[in-house]
C-alpha cells in the first residue's frame, strides 16, 4: 500500500506533524504508525496529574479518533516497523507487511535506560507509557514503602505524587544532588529541602549493587554495603534516543539522528523530529538533541512545512518544565558553557530565578514560581541580549528594560 507521508511514532511529535500537514492544506495520504495501543497522547502528565488525579486515559489524547478519521489520517496501533528500505522507499512491519512512502517522518522518540541488575522483575517499575503510569498509579493506591532510583525530573515528580498518596518514599541518586544535570546547586538544594519537608528521604552518591527478593519485599544492597528494603522500586535513570531504525537504514546518526534546519536527515525524503533528532540551533551555534514537548511540537511543524514546500527553519528557544507539589520549575535556553550565573528573587519565599551568562550574553534561565521572569528571560535569550553581570546582581534592576 502506498502513502504520500508515513510517520513512525505515535507521540506528540508524530501526531503534530500529521495535524500540521492537514492544517497547511496538505492533500496527500497520511499514515501514522504507533507501537502502542492508544491514540497519540501527551506524555508529561504521566508523571504528574495522571498519577494522582485519576484522569481518564482519553483525557491525554491529543486528538479524538473522530478527528483523525475526519481529516483522513490513517493510524496503525500496536504495530512495529522493523526495517526501512530507502532504495525502494518502503517500510516493512512485523509479519512482512510493506508500505511505500514519498516522504517518511521518524518520530521514534527515546527509550528508557534499564538498570543493569539481574533480579526478579516483580514490583520493579519504569515510566514511559500510559500502561506504565497506570501500573504505578495502581501501586500508589496501596500503602507502600517505595524506593525511587534517580533524582531527575521524572524521579522527583513521581516522588511528589507518591508522597501525595501517603507513601513512604526513598530516593537513590548516583550524583551528589537532585537534578544535577539540569539546574544549579541553589535550585537543587531548594527542591531537596522541599521534598525532605514533605517526607522524602534521599541517599546521594549511591549506586545499587544488588537486588534480591525476601518474602514480599525487595532487598536493595547499595555500594556502601548498606541495605534497604522496599515494597516496590521505581526506576527513572534517563533515556537515550531511539535510533535503531535510522542506523540500520544507513542514516547519519550521532547522539540522535542528524538533521538540518528543516529536519531533513541525510536522506532528503526522510525527516526526524522530537527526542530522536539532533538539529543545528542557530541561536546557540551548535547541534542540540532535546527531550521536551516544545521541541517536539516545533520540529513537527517544521517538518510538515518542509514537506508542504514551505521553509520554516528551527530557531526557537528550547524550554522545559516540571511540577513538584505546588512548585513549578521552568527552564528556557541551554546553560552549557555558561561562565556566571545569578540568583534573583527570594529562595525562602519559593519564588526566584537563575540567570546564566556567557560573555555577558544571557543564554539560559531557570525559574521557580516566577512567570514574569520566565517570560522576560525567554525573550532576552532569543534576542541574544547582553546584560552586565553587575546589573543582574542588582536585585532592583528592571530586566524588562533590555527588551526596548
Amino acid at each position: 500500500m502506498q502513502y504520500d507521508v508515513i510517520i513512525i511514532g505515535g507521540g506528540q511529535a508524530g501526531a503534530m506533524s500529521a495535524i500540521t500537514l492537514r492544517q497547511k492544506k496538505f492533500s496527500g495520504s497520511i499514515l501514522l504508525i504507533s507501537n502502542e495501543g492508544y491514540l497519540p497522547y501527551q506524555r508529561p502528565p504521566l508523571s504528574k496529574a495522571f498519577l494522582t488525579d485519576l484522569l481518564l486515559t482519553e483525557s491525554l489524547y491529543i486528538k479524538s479518533d473522530a478527528y483523525y478519521k475526519r481529516n483522513k489520517i490513517d493510524i496503525l496501533m500496536n504495530d512495529t516497523v522493523e526495517l526501512i528500505d530507502r532504495n525502494k522507499k518502503n517500510i516493512i512491519l512485523e509479519g512482512g507487511r510493506k508500505y511505500s512512502y514519498q516522504k517518511l517522518v521518524l518520530a521514534t522518540g527515546s527509550e528508557l535506560n534499564i538498570l543493569d541488575i539481574t533480579c526478579d522483575k516483580k514490583n520493579i517499575y519504569y515510566l514511559r507509557t500510559i500502561d506504565d503510569s497506570i501500573k504505578i498509579r495502581s501501586l500508589l493506591e496501596q500503602q507502600q514503602k517505595i524506593v525511587i532510583v534517580g533524582a531527575g525530573y521524572i524521579g522527583l515528580e513521581i516522588a511528589a505524587a507518591a508522597i501525595q498518596k501517603n507513601q513512604q518514599v526513598i530516593v537513590l541518586e548516583a550524583d551528589n544532588r537532585v537534578m544535577s544535570r539540569s539546574v544549579c546547586p541553589e535550585t537543587s538544594n531548594f527542591f531537596e529541602a522541599i521534598h525532605k519537608k514533605e517526607g522524602v528521604n534521599f541517599f546521594f552518591n549511591t549506586l545499587i549493587e544488588d537486588i534480591h527478593q525476601h518474602n514480599s519485599q525487595k532487598i536493595i544492597t547499595l555500594n556502601n554495603d548498606e541495605s534497604i528494603n522496599a515494597d516496590a522500586i521505581i526506576i527513572g535513570i534517563g533515556v537515550n534516543p531511539k535510533i535503531g531504525l535510522a542506523v540500520e537504514a544507513g542514516l547519519d546518526c550521532q547522539n540522535g539522528i542528524l538533521v538540518n534546519e528543516f529536519c531533513q536527515t541525510s536522506d532528503d525524503n526522510i525527516f526526524a523530529i522530537g527526542d530522536c533528532a539532533n538539529y543545528p540551533n542557530s541561536i546557540y551555534g551548535q547541534r542540540l538533541r532535546l527531550e521536551s514537548v516544545q521541541n517536539a511540537l516545533e520540529q513537527a511543524k517544521i517538518a510538515a512545512s518542509t514537506i508542504n514546500g514551505l521553509d520554516l527553519p528551527h530557531d526557537q528557544i528550547p524550554w522545559f518544565w516540571s511540577d513538584q507539589y505546588n512548585i513549578k520549575l521552568r527552564i528556557a535556553g541551554v546553560a552549557t558553557g555558561y561562565e556566571n550565573y545569578v540568583v534573583r528573587g527570594n529562595i525562602s519565599e519559593e519564588k526566584f530565578s537563575v540567570f546564566y551568562l556567557k560573555e555577558e550574553r544571557l543564554i539560559a534561565i531557570e525559574t521557580i514560581n516566577d512567570n514574569k521572569s520566565f517570560s522576560v528571560g525567554k525573550k532576552l535569550i532569543k534576542n541574544q541580549t547582553s546584560i552586565p553581570l553587575d546589573v543582574l546582581e542588582d536585585q532592583n534592576s528592571d530586566l524588562k528594560s533590555f527588551l526596548d
